[in-house]
């Protein structure tokens, strides 16, 4: 019994057509074939119900059949204003051959057709209301009461469908995206937090959210039936098209101004970021280069130095040897004046003779008898 009300008795009768021209008898076969099968008299319950099956499928028959008979008029008058079109047509023609002729047209005619074809024009368009008003089954609003005075909206047109089935959830898709990985920071750097990065979160979506605003008003709108003629609905359709597509184009291109200034900023700030630690580090090298010429001057200054104190030792060393070999060669000379003046200072002697003994030299001596020197 659940199933089966759930399925039929929950819906109302006009959406329930095709489920019960389609599972009605099933159903009722079904319940049938279950009450035979347990051996017992169908309950009262399953009696009601199945009443209801048939009445429901006569029902569905009948307004199958009225569906068919719309349909059928329906085409008749497509017809007939399509007859009534072409003979529209065909007058005008007739009328601007006539005035191009230079020959006055027949206004009697011409009048005659034009109040006929408008007669019979408001009696097709009235001929359809009433159809589309038995097909169509009345909307009622939650408390029960008449019909509303505008039905809701319904997106037929391309652009809207496209705008809701792809451009609306892919806006509030990327919205959701640029909102979750968006980190505002302050001028510092620092991460924001609270209500401040609230706010910028909500400048970066802002063009998304004016487009999904913008779309779902100008829909809104543009589809009230009865809110404007057909021609001036088309000619705002239209415009509103156009400026859907402006917007859209706007939105995206303030999105893609507004990335690529704070890419700018970043990469401005990066720059001046690494050109600050190159200037640092040339500072560095400028100064280890300053201190490292200091310790090569002071080198080479200590290495002139010593060579220089070399030079002197050496001069010196050169300077002494020369007094040195300049004392011996005083010593010399003074050595030999003073033998000079000892040989000028002893008593003369006689030459020496060659002794007898053979053992030395014989020299007299003021005494008798002789010296025997050994050479």
């Amino acid at each position: 019994r659940t199933f089966a009300g759930s399925i039929f008795l929950s819906q109302p009768a006009a959406h329930s057509i095709p489920c019960m021209m389609c599972c009605g008898p099933l159903a009722a076969l079904a319940l049938a074939s279950l009450a035979a099968a347990a051996g017992a008299a169908p309950a009262p319950e399953l009696a009601a119900l199945l009443e209801e099956v048939a009445r429901l499928h006569r029902e569905a028959e009948a307004l199958r059949q009225e569906n068919a008979l719309l349909r059928s008029q329906d085409a008749a008058l497509r017809s007939q204003d399509a007859a009534l079109r072409r003979d529209d047509f065909d007058l005008r023609r007739e009328n601007a051959l006539l005035r191009r002729g230079g020959a006055a047209p027949r206004h009697g005619r011409l009048l005659l057709a034009d109040g006929e074809r408008r007669r019979h024009t408001g009696a097709v368009q009235a001929q359809a209301e009433t159809a589309r008003a038995r097909s169509e089954p009345p909307e009622t609003t939650e408390q029960g009461g008449h019909s509303l005075p505008f039905s809701l909206p319904h997106f037929h047109a391309p652009i809207h469908a496209l705008y809701c089935l792809v451009l609306c959830p892919f806006a509030c898709l990327v919205a959701a995206f640029l909102w979750h990985i968006q980190n505002p920071k302050d001028s510092e750097g620092k991460p924001l937090h609270g209500w401040t990065a609230f706010q910028a979160k909500l400048r970066l979506i802002r063009p998304f959210a004016a487009l999904v605003l913008f779309g779902a008003v100008e829909h809104i709108l543009l589809h009230l039936p009865g809110l404007i003629e057909s021609v001036a609905s088309q000619a705002l359709n239209d415009l509103g098209q156009y400026l859907f597509e402006a917007a859209a184009v706007m939105a995206l291109a303030l999105l893609i101004y507004k990335q690529a200034a704070r890419f700018e900023h970043a990469f401005a700030e990066l720059t001046a970021k690494e050109i600050r630690k190159l200037e640092q580090r040339f500072h560095e090298t400028t100064a280890q280069l300053r201190q490292k010429l200091h310790l090569d001057a002071m080198g080479e200054a200590l290495h002139n130095g010593v060579e220089t104190v070399h030079h002197g030792v050496e001069a010196v060393r050169h300077a002494m040897w020369d007094g040195v070999q300049n004392l011996e060669g005083l010593l010399e000379e003074g050595q030999d004046s003073s033998e000079e003046l000892l040989a000028k200072q002893r008593p003369l002697q006689p030459p020496p003779t060659r002794c007898s003994c053979g053992a030395g030299i014989r020299r007299q001596a003021a005494t008798a008898g002789h010296v025997c020197e050994v050479m």
